[in-house]
């Protein structure tokens, strides 16, 4: 009997809870930009370097190289998205996500924000009270220079109220946030620029 061979079916289970899995390069850093991005939420107003493999691989860090990585780790072919950016939005479907109308979409990708998309905006899913996890995520470009003084963060993750070093961004944009969001309802946003990535949850507080 022991001199008999051993089919592969019976030694892989023999040696299986040896074997470790591991990941490849891509993988790895898909994981550790969704790692970054959920840092970024439970961290409000912090400014998170993306992906060392995405600011290696990756000589103009522009804000749709940036947006299409953040596409790579939050989006398959269970979630959709919603993008005013055609070429962006060629990236996006790769990943195997449906392309919806805004109403309908889980990510919303907006490399700029100007009024004519931020009306757009005004149609995005906030969920609901039954599942209220279902409001949408919103990818936004901006740019992080010294702290505005007319944009402070407050709420959970924050041990103090802080001023933030984000600008470029539309004070109608948050004016509409403010009207979106009735907690838990609303939606959470991540600010990108130059290979970097800032979260603001809907349980943050905006004072401009």
């Amino acid at each position: 009997m022991l001199n008999q061979p051993v089919s592969q079916w019976k030694l892989f289970k023999m040696l299986s809870p040896f074997i470790i899995p591991t990941r490849s390069k891509l993988e790895a850093e898909t994981h550790e930009t969704f790692e970054v991005l959920r840092r970024a939420l439970s961290f409000p107003g912090r400014i998170w370097p993306l992906s060392q493999g995405l600011r290696i691989g990756y000589g103009d860090m522009s804000i749709r190289t940036c947006m299409s990585w953040i596409g790579s780790a939050l989006l398959d072919l269970e979630t959709s998205f919603y993008c005013v950016d055609d070429a962006l939005a060629k990236h996006l479907g790769a990943t195997g996500a449906q392309h919806k109308p805004i109403a309908d979409a889980e990510y919303i990708f907006l490399p700029s924000l100007d009024l004519s998309n931020l009306s757009t905006l005004a149609w995005l899913n906030v969920g609901d009270l039954a599942y209220p996890d279902r409001g949408a995520s919103v990818i936004v470009g901006a740019d992080f220079d010294w702290p505005s003084r007319h944009i402070r963060f407050s709420g959970p993750g924050i041990a103090k109220p802080q001023f933030v070093m984000l600008n470029n961004v539309l004070s109608e944009f948050w004016a509409l946030r403010e009207k979106l969001i009735r907690y838990p309802l609303g939606f959470d946003t991540f600010f990108v620029s130059d290979g970097f990535v800032m979260g603001l949850p809907r349980t943050t507080e905006v004072k401009i």
